[in-house]
């Protein structure tokens, strides 16, 4: 699909595979907006060598006009739970993230899910700080959501024991 972007012409597209961007020292995942919620994503860029995690979004369609005049005066808390996705996708994978918000909240979260650095949602700043890269898989990238699976069938299966006795 082509579109006109002012002048220029562009198309939308995706990859077949997730592809980590290699340099001498780490391997980025490059994580765009919303696919930073799924950890079955997030994980095949660990399947395929990334170390560091990198997260790209723009948060700002979480504010919105309040007053009736259009000014942007209002704000809802979804932009927190977007950044707290991230926290969650640095423990199961035991990857530091560098997450870049240009409305949202930018920060650097360790592997353990620690915040070690952060901006202000809708404020302009520059933060920079150096992370800890950690080698190797957990077992959540080797396996998924095997414990969440497995639990689903145990719920079903104890419910149905109990349905029949």
């Amino acid at each position: 699909m082509a579109i006109d972007l002012g002048g220029t012409v562009g198309s939308l597209g995706k990859s077949k595979e997730r592809v980590a961007f290699r340099s001498s020292k780490v391997n980025l995942a490059p994580i765009i907006c919303y696919e930073s919620i799924y950890g079955s994503f997030v994980g095949e860029f660990i399947d395929k060598g990334a170390d560091l995690l990198l997260i790209l979004t723009n948060d700002a369609w979480w504010y919105y006009p309040e007053n009736g005049d259009g000014a942007m005066t209002g704000s809802k808390k979804g932009y927190q739970q977007h950044f707290s996705y991230a926290k969650l996708r640095a423990i199961e994978s035991r990857k530091s993230i560098a997450r870049s918000a240009n409305t949202g909240i930018s920060g650097f979260i360790f592997p353990d899910g620690s915040i070690k650095k952060q901006t202000t949602y809708w404020v302009k700043d520059v933060i920079k700080m150096k992370l800890p890269v950690i080698k190797g898989k957990t077992f959540y990238t080797k396996h998924g959501d095997y414990l969440g699976r497995v639990s689903g069938v145990l719920s079903i299966f104890i419910i149905l024991v109990m349905l029949v006795s």
